[in-house]
């Protein structure tokens, strides 16, 4: 259970019976392996694949960029600024 005000990033975002992607945030590259939104998405995986899993691709998530935002006058971000976030997704398979 995460600490009071803490919640992962991390969310299962694709399923399937053998497989899927999970999500996190990160804000720097060197939060990519490291950071504890990871850990949390590695849980799911192993949660998800009690008898364990292979990564089969991961890698930076697209986001809106601040041109297409702004051309839709921030109905596409939640307050008219893009956030530095950004997502990291790792598609796996179950084995």
């Amino acid at each position: 259970i995460p600490a009071s005000g803490c919640t992962s990033s991390a969310k299962l975002v694709a399923e399937s019976e053998r497989g899927g992607m999970v999500s996190y945030a990160y804000f720097n590259d060197q939060d990519i392996l490291s950071s504890q939104s990871r850990r949390d998405a590695l849980r799911l995986l192993e949660a998800k694949c009690p008898g364990g899993y292979l990564v089969t691709r991961e890698g930076e998530i697209p986001r809106i960029s601040r041109v297409v935002d702004q051309v839709w006058k921030g109905q596409i971000s939640s307050d008219g600024q893009v956030s530095r976030e950004k997502q990291w997704g790792m598609q796996f398979s179950c084995k």
